[in-house]
This record gives C-alpha cells, structure tokens and sequence, in this order.
C-alpha cells in the first residue's frame, strides 16, 4: 500500500469508529484497536491518534508496554 493509500485506509477506520457509542463503546473500541494493532502497528497508531485517544490510558493494565512505548515515540 503506498502512503496515500494507507492515508485513506486510516480516514475511513477513523470515521467508521468515530460513530461507535453506546455503554459498551470502550470495549468495542479497544477490541477493534487490538485487531489493527494486530495488523499493522503504524496503522493502530494512525486510527488511536485520528481518534484522539489517549494510548497510555488503553494500555493501563496490560503487561506489555511495547506498543506504548513505540507510540511515544513516533
């Protein structure tokens, strides 16, 4: 995929998950942010800053840091 293709890949997530509400918003979205994650780390972090979330937040818990830390990073 070239950059403008991953560009747009990334819009289109983020508008689709920008409409995600209701009680179990939290989890659908980090259940979704795993499987991008999964995918391709650049792309989750793509669709985490085009949603303006916080990563450190999601991660609280979690016993692998690497996906923060990388995150912090970029």
């Amino acid at each position: 995929m070239d950059q403008q293709a991953k560009k747009n890949t990334i819009a289109n997530i983020v508008s689709a998950m920008g409409g995600i509400n209701g009680v179990k918003k939290d989890e659908i979205v980090n259940r979704q942010l795993c499987h991008w994650f999964r995918a391709d780390m650049n792309l989750g972090l793509g669709i985490v800053k085009g949603l303006d979330l916080n990563l450190d937040k999601g991660m609280e818990g979690m016993v692998n840091s690497d996906i923060t830390e990388k995150a912090t990073n970029n």
